[in-house]
């Protein structure tokens, strides 16, 4: 698991914003799990890898996450 802490203005190329970046953690070796985290712009990205032969239940894994994080900003009192 790693979180990338990104740029919280928007980048532009040229006239075009960059509205949106996914992280993504190769899978190398023995690795079957790969979550990474990127902030941008004031959002969280979160980008799950997984070797399928390891980890059959990824989707479960994201629904799970998902909602434990609804609710830690719950908890928190954010939107």
């Amino acid at each position: 698991m790693t979180n990338v802490p990104g740029p919280q203005l928007p980048l532009y190329m040229m006239e075009s914003r960059l509205l949106e970046i996914h992280p993504h953690v190769p899978l190398m070796g023995r690795l079957g799990l790969g979550i990474a985290l990127f902030s941008y712009d004031g959002a969280l990205s979160w980008g799950f890898s997984a070797d399928w032969d390891q980890v059959p239940d990824l989707h479960d894994l994201i629904l799970a996450t998902e909602e434990s994080f609804r609710e830690l900003r719950d908890a928190a009192g954010l939107d």
